[in-house]
């Protein structure tokens, strides 16, 4: 079985091929992983894709069978999504599909550590990764609110919303390790994204946080927070409540925080509920 797959990189094909593959492998998959060809363009450059260290699979026939791309940041690669087409799973594919993609990085002499996040309800996938050598180093969990976000009993501070990221507050991704998409190279530039600070009445920063309204979803996303010692999950409510008035947003999304985080704590306390949960595992080359 081994001889009867070929593989091309990613620099072999166009940008409509990529989506095309991309979502004829993701077909049936847990969660909704398709792209438009805008929405791959707008993915790729925070992302840090490299075309040149992605893997494309076919049989010996032609026939598409799956890929594994590559985002690169240094000598870290990250598994920035794999997939096999609906009638090579559960054959194998997948398994050598990575074994080869593995070599890849290993060769290139660029990479040291490849990391990959996998759903919390896909054990099948956990498990081959598991056998191919990677070690689970943590969880990140996706925590969402429906419904209009009241304000806080007392209301003692002010609101202040800037366009763009303020990169000076104490962002929590200045000391905690961030899944991929999540890490700070992407939080800063973030498009359509503004820095909200709950301020005290004497004007000293309570908490802040990174904020965009995805607006298909119709979901305002927490995208980062910076955290005083002081901060109440009240703070949070006063900045949620300005939206849910002023923007008429009734959805938050805090999407994928490590275990570790802090902002969970106050986010439940808040009654936002985890609806998802991956785990991020590591492979030494």
């Amino acid at each position: 079985m081994a001889h009867a797959f070929k593989f091309s990189s990613g620099l072999d094909y166009s940008l409509r091929q990529l989506v095309e593959y991309n979502n004829v492998a993701f077909v049936g998959y847990l969660k909704d992983m398709t792209f438009t060809p805008e929405m791959f363009e707008s993915f790729l450059v925070p992302q840090h894709i490299s075309h040149g260290l992605s893997v494309y699979m076919h049989a010996a026939d032609g026939q598409f069978v799956g890929f594994s791309r590559s985002g690169v940041r240094g000598t870290r690669a990250w598994v920035a999504g794999v997939a096999i087409v609906p009638e090579f799973r559960g054959k194998g594919a997948g398994k050598i599909l990575m074994k080869e993609y593995l070599r890849v990085l290993k060769e290139s002499g660029r990479i040291k550590t490849v990391l990959l996040d996998v759903l919390g309800d896909n054990p099948i996938a956990k498990r081959l990764y598991q056998d191919l050598g990677f070690k689970i180093i943590t969880s990140v969990h996706k925590l969402m609110f429906h419904g209009e976000m009241n304000p806080p009993q007392q209301n003692l501070g002010s609101i202040r919303a800037t366009p763009g990221v303020d990169i000076h507050l104490p962002w929590l991704q200045y000391e905690l390790e961030y899944m991929w998409t999540r890490e700070w190279c992407v939080v800063s530039i973030k498009d359509n994204a503004q820095t909200v600070r709950y301020e005290t009445e004497d004007g000293q920063l309570s908490t802040a946080v990174v904020v965009f309204v995805d607006e298909p979803r119709e979901t305002l996303v927490v995208h980062a927070c910076a955290f005083t010692k002081d901060t109440t999950s009240d703070d949070l409510r006063a900045i949620f409540a300005h939206f849910s008035q002023k923007n008429h947003i009734t959805k938050f999304m805090l999407p994928y925080e490590p275990a570790a985080s802090k902002v969970i704590k106050l986010f439940e306390e808040l009654e936002f509920k985890e609806t998802d949960m991956e785990y991020i595992m590591e492979f030494t080359l």
